[in-house]
């Protein structure tokens, strides 16, 4: 059973307050932190080529959103493209204050994925998988985990395939 979904969209990061900053072709003459070797860093650099952005600055990085999220705070980049509960809950750990919009150039090619605990191919491992599937499914049905997505993943619901769709 799936403990997360995720719609498999990445966003744009920057610095809170900035207004310049509404899609992909707003990052035209701006500087953009990207992971070196990235499934996103190569669809930017995809879609750069093909929308002919050659003026988008790509800063290539470890892929550390800690680092990432360091040089939109000092300046040095202006944005990242990043999953938004990584991104959001780094920076609130840096005390960085940061903002996101979705990348509407993106949209239909992304799908809604599941994310899963992993246990060892055990007997002991399949009764804890058991066990914890059993706990997760009651507290999905009991609105449990739902609350706890809506705290702690900033007022989003991501417990289910259609709350992730619906953009909840």
């Amino acid at each position: 059973m799936p403990y997360l979904w995720s719609s498999g969209q990445s966003r744009i990061v920057f610095k809170a307050g900035r207004t310049d900053i509404r899609s992909l072709a707003d990052l035209s003459g701006k500087k953009v932190a990207a992971g070196i070797g990235t499934a996103t860093t190569t669809q930017l650099e995809e879609y750069i080529k093909k929308a002919g952005l050659n003026n988008v600055e790509i800063v290539y990085t470890d892929g550390n959103i800690v680092n990432a999220l360091t040089e939109i705070e000092t300046g040095r980049v202006d944005a990242t493209i990043s999953a938004i509960i990584t991104a959001q809950l780094t920076a609130d750990q840096l005390g960085y204050k940061i903002a996101d919009i979705g990348i509407p150039e993106w949209a239909a090619d992304t799908k809604t994925n599941t994310i899963h605990l992993l246990f060892p191919k055990t007997e002991k491992g399949r009764q804890l998988r058991d066990r914890i599937d059993t706990a997760l499914q009651q507290l999905l049905n009991n609105g449990t985990l739902t609350s706890l997505s809506r705290k702690y993943f900033f007022g989003r619901d991501y417990t289910t395939k259609e709350a992730v769709e619906s953009g909840n």
